[in-house]
């Protein structure tokens, strides 16, 4: 296995050591991948929260729309 391959695999390990599942988030492209047992359970798109700063699961209702119709801000459902 080479190096950077092993690195990234002991990351992952320290990332997910006590729990069956883990969410792998990737700042860059805004998606999670959802692992159980170190298989993909799913992928999904995230958003930041625009009133909470955190990233939640995006989904559509959360959107805030301008008069003309825009997409301006986002919120996640606590924040709703």
């Amino acid at each position: 296995m080479p190096a950077a391959m092993v690195r990234i695999w002991l990351k992952w390990e320290m990332a997910c050591p006590m729990s069956e599942y883990c969410e792998l988030i990737n700042p860059q492209t805004m998606t999670a991948t959802l692992l159980k047992g170190g298989e993909v359970v799913t992928q999904y798109k995230v958003e930041r929260c625009d009133n909470c700063e955190t990233l939640q699961r995006l989904d559509e209702f959360g959107y805030q729309k301008h008069l003309s119709g825009i997409k301006i801000l986002w919120f996640c459902g606590a924040c709703r």
